[in-house]
């Protein structure tokens, strides 16, 4: 007699089957590789993660921070929506999809995906800080002082923050809130050099406008 042949259909269900443990090791290599900044071969493991499982959160929310990095917004966001539409409440695409609005100028999207990540976790410092920053574009220079004051609450270490307050507190005639910002800045960031230079211009001017104010006159 001769050999039966196996269907067609049952021939590639073992096909089907995922190796977990294969997944895993593309993960973690995937990891080890950011670390040595191959980028494009971290993002060739995450791509292979998700042409078995494209639900896989994780790799299909590192490989869009991954095109981010790489100046590639438009593949990050793809990514980033398709690990939203999987998982409304994933903080961290939602987040990353938000920084990536704001680099393309997308203000009002950036506020909804900011604010989403703040309903969803409130102690989240960073997307406080990045809304006040966001409101202060868009000249809601009350909500963006709600915002950083949060954020600083939050991590009173905060520079950026106390930067960016400091920039609306001059913005808003609060010239002493403004000073005391920047010379906390000037105080705790001595080796960043950038950050450093505009807060000195923060600082003058606030100095200055304190000076040319209106005194009260003398009793």
């Amino acid at each position: 007699m001769g050999m039966k042949r196996q269907p067609k259909g049952r021939r590639k269900r073992p096909l089907r089957r995922v190796n977990t443990e294969i997944l895993e090791a593309y993960l973690e290599r995937a990891k080890s590789r950011i670390v040595e900044r191959d980028l494009r071969g971290a993002i060739g493991d995450y791509s292979k993660v998700l042409k078995v499982q494209p639900e896989n959160e994780t790799a299909r929310t590192n490989r869009g921070a991954l095109h981010a990095l790489r100046g590639h917004h438009r593949r990050a966001l793809a990514d980033f929506n398709r690990a939203i539409t999987t998982n409304p409440k994933a903080i961290t695409a939602l987040y990353n999809r938000a920084t990536i609005e704001l680099r393309l100028d997308a203000f009002d999207d950036a506020i909804r995906d900011l604010t989403r990540v703040i309903e969803l976790e409130p102690g989240h410092k960073e997307a406080h800080g990045n809304r006040g920053a966001t409101r202060a574009l868009l000249r809601d220079l009350d909500g963006a002082i709600e915002d950083l004051d949060r954020a600083i609450g939050l991590d009173p270490e905060d520079l950026l923050a106390r930067y960016n307050r400091a920039v609306v507190r001059l913005k808003r005639g609060d010239f002493h809130g403004a000073s005391a910002d920047a010379r906390f800045c000037m105080a705790f960031a001595p080796r960043d050099w950038d950050l450093l230079d505009r807060v000195r211009q923060v600082l003058v001017n606030a100095e200055k406008s304190m000076e040319s104010a209106p005194r009260p006159p003398a009793a």
